[in-house]
């Protein structure tokens, strides 16, 4: 370090102290940040630490006579004092550099007991070795992925969404000879309505609990707001529009519609067919599919499905790559929210979107029955929404056994 950098940290330390001297009275927390400076510097300050060292403490026991131990008796601690010199703790590593002196109060060394004191204290506290204490709660994981993670979304200001669906057509165009009237087209248009409904939960701690714990903020904002998101989950897909139920895919989805597979009998059709067929029915109404979801023990029994010699079955329309896996062209997702045995393919694009009035929301509040009085916090998670299911056919539903049975 300079000269001069060393000369002007020396002068202003010294003037600071010369401050309180002129003062005659203790400033605790002026002494403390000095003490911590000259803690700091001592490294830089080589051999004019110790004359700096000794003019600051001859200074404070003279303030200090005849005063109960105050705030600043209590001093750095020795984690803090450790930590102020961690440059220089660093070089003594390499076996290179000066030594590293900690200067201790008596009162730094123990530590106030209710019961007997006993040998074998430590510098750093009661303990021989602090213990580490990990945030956040440890529990199972929830649901990973959400089914509005493959859905469009947008923002509503309003309580409901209104649009118009087709719900009827007479298709007259076609060809005609000269001098000959076209054919009429007609078409029915039906005003829809989808209603904004609410998904919450509340849970109450004690204003202790917030005010200790750190890790109760991690568990409200990871498992509870997941928890929301999972009954997000089965409102989106099975929800039955009937208050204060959100409107789901699958009741209103094109069901499937359980074809005869070409060459297929009773011990060969698997759920390849029955899914790739289910993407084809989509597709003849038009419609491109880009996910298939079902339960993860049906992708289990799909991925594992062997013939009669044993061998696993990955038919030719069927692509896969890492972490990837497609039928038809649509991605197979294993996902909780779907009941095992049921299979939903969709164009998940064209047919529906999610609208948020709220997205999740988490309120506090010691308004709630006699949280006040008890101390108690009342932790509110809430979401608005409307899932806006405008094209049906867009989706095909269906359960694999009776598609099975069906198709053979």
């Amino acid at each position: 370090m300079e000269n001069k950098q060393v000369d002007a940290i020396v002068k202003e330390i010294s003037d600071n102290i010369n401050t309180i001297k002129t003062k005659g009275e203790a400033q605790d927390a002026q002494l403390k940040s000095l003490d911590a400076k000259i803690a700091a510097n001592q490294w830089q300050l080589g051999d004019k630490y110790e004359a700096l060292r000794k003019d600051f403490d001859q200074m404070t026991a003279v303030l200090k006579k005849g005063r109960i131990f105050g705030a600043y008796d209590r001093g750095m601690t020795v984690k803090d004092m450790l930590y102020a010199q961690k440059e220089g703790l660093a070089s003594l590593k390499n076996k290179a550099g000066m030594p590293v002196s900690l200067s201790l109060k008596a009162h730094q060394l123990f530590t106030k007991t209710a019961g007997n004191v006993t040998e074998g204290g430590n510098l750093l506290g009661t303990d021989p070795i602090p213990p580490t204490r990990l945030m956040g709660i440890y529990a199972d994981p929830l649901r990973p992925v959400h089914i509005r993670q493959f859905m469009n979304s947008t923002a509503t200001d309003s309580n409901q969404i209104l649009f118009n669906q087709l719900t009827g057509e007479n298709d007259g165009t076609g060809t005609t000879a000269e001098g000959s009237s076209a054919a009429q087209s007609d078409f029915t248009i039906t005003a829809k309505e989808v209603v904004v409904r609410k998904l919450n939960t509340y849970l109450t701690i004690s204003k202790e609990m917030m005010e200790d714990a750190d890790f109760v903020d991690n568990y409200i904002n990871t498992h509870v707001a997941g928890r929301l998101l999972m009954q997000e989950d089965t409102q989106i897909i099975s929800g039955n529009n009937s208050a204060p139920n959100l409107q789901g895919i699958a009741p209103i989805a094109a069901a499937y519609a359980n074809p005869v597979i070409p060459g297929a009998t009773a011990s060969s059709i698997n759920y390849y067919d029955v899914l790739h067929q289910a993407v084809t029915q989509a597709r003849v109404a038009y419609y491109t599919p880009n996910y298939i979801l079902i339960n993860p023990n049906d992708y289990n029994a799909l991925v594992l499905s062997r013939d009669s010699y044993g061998r696993y079955q990955f038919p030719q329309m069927i692509s896969g790559a890492p972490g990837t896996f497609f039928i038809n062209g649509a991605q197979v997702i294993a996902n909780t929210a779907m009941t095992a045995g049921y299979f939903l393919v969709g164009d998940f694009q064209l047919g529906a979107t999610l609208a948020y009035r709220d997205e999740v929301n988490v309120t506090f509040s010691n308004q709630h029955v006699d949280n006040f009085v008890k101390g108690f916090i009342t932790v509110l998670v809430e979401e608005r929404l409307a899932n806006v299911v405008y094209r049906p056919n867009a989706f095909v539903y269906g359960n694999f056994n009776q598609a099975e049975a069906s198709g053979s």
